[in-house]
């Protein structure tokens, strides 16, 4: 079995260790390390005054639905007090992540 894309479609074919062998890079959608954190809204490691007020700006029902607004953290359509809720618990400083390397495959037969 030859896997020549990854699940968007595209390549992911690395190589150059001159091993004869092309390493597959999964790439893409493999966490890259940082933090995990929906409730961080602007990405700066913390869930803070920004994130609340991206959160208000986004207040009340939304259509089309899904996709999901990011203010949407239960995902029923609609940015509302169970959102405010998980917001203001993940209040501060979000958890480091600890993440897996890369796995390179060599052969998939």
């Amino acid at each position: 079995m030859e896997i020549t894309t990854d699940w968007d479609g595209d390549p992911r074919f690395v190589g150059g260790d001159d091993d004869s062998f092309a390493d597959v890079d999964m790439g893409a959608y493999e966490f890259q390390g940082g933090v995990s954190c929906p409730a961080d809204l602007d990405g700066n490691g913390t869930a803070g005054a920004f994130d609340l007020a991206q959160l208000l700006g986004s207040w009340g029902p939304y259509e089309p639905c899904p996709p999901f607004g990011l203010a949407d953290f239960n995902e029923d359509c609609a940015v509302n007090a169970a959102d405010l809720a998980q917001l203001l618990g993940a209040w501060g400083p979000c958890p480091q992540v600890q993440c897996q390397p890369d796995v390179a495959i060599h052969d998939l037969n």
